[in-house]
């Protein structure tokens, strides 16, 4: 249950921890808020360098839940 507060935590104290993001998206993800997980899924690329070994990885998450949000 603590986890979302780990990671925002965590995210506070290294706002570049783009791990810390994408398991805080996934947590959002499995309670079924895909809004909050999307953002936090964006952030990580965001944050992440260009030759992040997970990139691929997320981006593929992340057309998974855009497309669950819009049905398309």
């Amino acid at each position: 249950e603590g986890a979302v507060e780990d990671y925002t935590r965590a995210i506070a104290l290294n706002p570049r921890y783009a791990e810390a993001y994408v398991n805080r998206g996934n947590k959002y993800g499995s309670q079924g808020n895909l809004r909050a997980a999307l953002a936090d899924f964006e952030k990580a690329l965001g944050v992440a360098p260009a030759n992040w070994r997970h990139r691929k990885v997320l981006e593929k998450k992340l057309a998974e839940v855009r497309k669950l949000m819009t049905g398309k």
